[in-house]
């Protein structure tokens, strides 16, 4: 059993700038780990590489911290795998996880993931996730990304209490947290990429400098590995962009 759930220690916003600056001066206060906060709506939301990171009502948009007595490789990648698993069980639709952190369904996205840590004394982690839960895709359009996005209640015709759902899940990640601080990221790369949306997909890879090949796998380190158009093996650990061909 667990001594202090985390679900104990939400803290409910109707409207934020953005869940992790809130999140920030708890954690620079000395917060607990496990400590989340939860918003209705985000006015200034970003994703990774700082991309606006659209967030209507409906929508579930929440921090929680973390304090790692060790260095978690793969971190975005293993969430993202509890996040489609936790779906699996709570709502029966079975998502795909496109790396490094984001999470499709039907080759639409339903919410995506970002990590902010800082290091020193006080050192924790940041993981911001938003899925779009309650949200009518209908009214919003496409991201800025041209990524179309999709909702669960899309999905399903049904709307979620989100405060029981944000409860439910994070549960669901302390659980699943303290098993991967006693295991390691090789325990999990097997799952991620059988949930992979690029598994044996032929995908380019846009950065500065751009590959075309066939996704293979998930490294040892949480890279991407790619098979390139000369049949070379290349390991993927950041770009602007993924484009399915």
């Amino acid at each position: 059993m667990i001594k202090d759930n985390w679900s104990n220690n939400i803290t409910f916003l109707e409207s934020t700038v953005t869940v992790f600056d809130d999140l920030k001066k708890k954690a620079n206060n000395g917060a607990l780990e496990g400590t989340t906060i939860v918003s209705e709506l985000q006015t200034g939301g970003h994703g990774r590489l700082n991309r606006n990171w659209i967030s209507p009502k409906g929508g579930l948009y929440f921090a929680f911290l973390i304090r790692p007595k060790k260095q978690l490789i793969g971190l975005s990648l293993v969430i993202a795998l509890w996040i489609v698993e936790f779906l699996d069980k709570q709502v029966d639709i079975h998502c795909d996880i496109l790396w490094p952190n984001d999470i499709f369904i039907n080759g639409k996205k339903l919410g995506g993931i970002l990590l902010e840590g800082t290091t020193g004394e006080n050192s924790y982690i940041s993981v911001g996730i938003g899925l779009n839960i309650n949200t009518e895709i209908k009214d919003e359009g496409k991201n800025p990304e041209g990524i179309n996005p999709i909702s669960i209640f899309e999905l399903t015709g049904k709307k979620y209490n989100l405060k029981e759902f944000i409860k439910k899940l994070i549960d669901y990640i302390q659980v699943e947290y303290i098993k991967f601080e006693n295991s390691s990221f090789d325990y999990y790369i097997e799952k991620i990429t059988d949930r992979s949306l690029l598994k044996n997909r032929k995908i380019e890879v846009i950065d500065d400098v751009s590959y075309i090949g066939i996704a293979k796998k998930i490294g040892s380190n949480g890279e991407l590995i790619l098979i390139d158009e000369n049949r070379n093996e290349k390991s993927i650990w950041v770009c602007k962009k993924i484009k399915l061909l």
